[in-house]
């Protein structure tokens, strides 16, 4: 179970790096595809590190879905790119980041709140905004 943990925590540390590295580009179809995912998995990880009482880490899991999603954000102002989705990714930002202050300020149940809207608000946007169907 650990080396499976540290194989995860390895492929997301991984995924995270090279989403950065091209966060001044604006990002590929490539990046979008790797940003999704690792979005997918923190959504999950961040809900259940806050409910196991991990708060540093579930703190750290928002944070870095806030830069994911401030990603996704200017990939979908790019030109011919979407502005509801470019809202809906702001949107995801923002929940992020409350849920990161909401964490430190130990107000758990708002912070779970804002994770659960953030993993609902995946797949209210993805069926009609995924770039490639």
């Amino acid at each position: 179970m650990k080396r499976l943990l540290l194989a995860c925590m390895a492929w997301l540390c991984l995924c995270f790096a090279v989403t950065a590295s091209s966060a001044t580009q604006g990002g590929s179809l490539l990046d979008f595809g790797i940003w999704m995912r690792v979005i997918d998995k923190l959504s999950v990880t961040s809900q259940q590190r806050l409910a196991r009482g991990e708060f540093e880490a579930a703190a750290n899991d928002a944070r870095r879905l806030g830069e994911l999603y401030a990603l996704m954000e200017t990939f979908y102002r790019q030109t011919g790119r979407s502005l509801d989705a470019a809202a809906i990714s702001r949107e995801g930002k923002e929940l992020a980041a409350q849920a990161v202050l909401q964490i430190q300020a130990q107000q758990m149940d708002a912070a779970a709140d804002g994770l659960l809207k953030i993993a609902r608000a995946c797949n209210d946007c993805h069926d009609e905004y995924k770039p490639v169907r």
